[in-house]
């Protein structure tokens, strides 16, 4: 399940404030950090997505979650801030394209 449009108007909204990238992604990986923390409880009592199963795979995928994170966090370390600004603005253009085609 996608969240329509957090991600892109987080992303404009953090690129046009003049914040130092790692401030940027610091914020953004807060606010996802909290948007999922609040649908926890409607996830587990009234969808009903998180069930036994997803929870034995979420324990099997640890190692992974934590793998993925170093890599994030080296990643970022590395990237330019004038090239992301520019990826997130060609990002959104498409993702705005096929939105409206």
């Amino acid at each position: 399940f996608r969240k329509p449009f957090y991600g892109e108007i987080n992303h404009i909204m953090l690129s046009m404030m003049t914040l130092v990238f790692k401030v940027r992604m610091i914020r953004v990986a807060w606010f996802f950090f909290l948007v999922n923390l609040i649908e926890l409880p409607f996830h587990i009592f009234l969808w009903g997505t998180i069930n036994s199963d997803t929870v034995k795979f979420t324990v099997f995928s640890i190692p992974f979650i934590v793998v993925g994170a170093l890599v994030g966090i080296w990643f970022i370390k590395r990237i330019n801030d004038v090239w992301y600004r520019r990826f997130i603005i060609i990002v959104t253009v498409l993702t705005a394209l096929r939105l409206i085609l």
